[in-house]
């Protein structure tokens, strides 16, 4: 609390106290919430409030998809632009001895794409049998439409609950090449889901020219080599990518050459 109920009487502080469990509870007071204007006259401590009544009433909203938060620099996925599409209830439990369905691949082509080469995360629908499992997420080349070698793995996440939730694998390094083919695995023990609404075929988005490559499924032992062979699309799936860091340093270069150009010029004005 941040009022001083020294200065106050007993049916004032009651009053206080009421209208703030009110407010943290979603419901707001017949005859409205009042500042304390005597005790709250400095601008920053009334923000200050203000922004913990606002805490107070997010932290009511409960898991899973539908409260994950929204994505950015969403270039290719089918959990729409932000990463907010609903999951399903159709899975499959991924890694051997799961059943037929050993292992699933979503498959993506960069396109044109140059500035957006440097995966930031992938995304999946996923939930675990368990308590608890380790995951991870892998990016493997295309061999003539199906995983080639391994070229990336992204940090370790812990799927809890047999409820599906959409699942953030950061990567760090994982720059990629124009108009090539790429496959996302995740790791054995999970189970992926698929997205529920239809229109669940993964494609280009926010502008860029992501394209997919199709998802396929193997009952092999080991990824690669493996027989792979046509799967449901719906599979969800989100990939977010940025440039990369080479472009950031070429445009640094760009702007600080500029800059020295500009200055040398007004110089020469003198």
């Amino acid at each position: 609390m941040f009022w001083r109920f020294s200065r106050l009487s007993s049916e004032e502080n009651l009053a206080k106290v009421a209208n703030w469990r009110a407010i943290r509870s979603g419901f707001r007071p017949s005859g409205g919430f009042r500042w304390p204007q005597n005790e709250l006259k400095d601008g920053t401590m009334r923000s200050t409030c203000r922004l913990l009544v606002a805490i107070c009433c997010l932290s009511v909203g409960g898991g899973g998809i539908a409260t994950a938060a929204p994505l950015t620099n969403v270039v290719f996925g089918n959990l729409n632009a932000n990463g907010e599409k609903e999951l399903g209830a159709t899975s499959t439990l991924i890694g051997p001895g799961a059943g037929s369905e050993v292992w699933i691949a979503q498959g993506f082509n960069t396109g044109t794409s140059t500035s957006t080469l440097s995966i930031q995360s992938i995304s999946l629908g996923l939930a675990t049998l368990s308590e608890s499992t380790s995951a991870t997420v892998s990016i493997y080349s295309d061999n003539s439409g199906s995983p080639g070698s391994l070229l990336f793995t992204s940090s370790a996440v812990a799927v809890t609950g047999t409820t599906q939730v959409r699942y953030d694998f950061p990567f760090s390094g994982a720059n990629l090449t124009a108009n090539t083919g790429y496959w996302a695995i995740p790791s054995a023990g999970v189970q992926w889901f698929q997205v529920a609404a239809a229109g669940g075929t993964p494609i280009g988005l926010n502008g860029s020219s992501y394209s997919g490559l199709g998802a396929i499924e193997s009952d092999t032992t080991a990824i690669v080599p493996g027989e792979w062979f046509s799967s449901s699309a719906r599979y969800s799936i989100s990939v977010q990518a940025v440039p990369e860091p080479s472009t950031y340093a070429l445009a640094a270069l760009g702007l600080g050459a500029a800059g020295i150009v500009r200055a040398r010029r007004r110089k020469s004005a003198v």
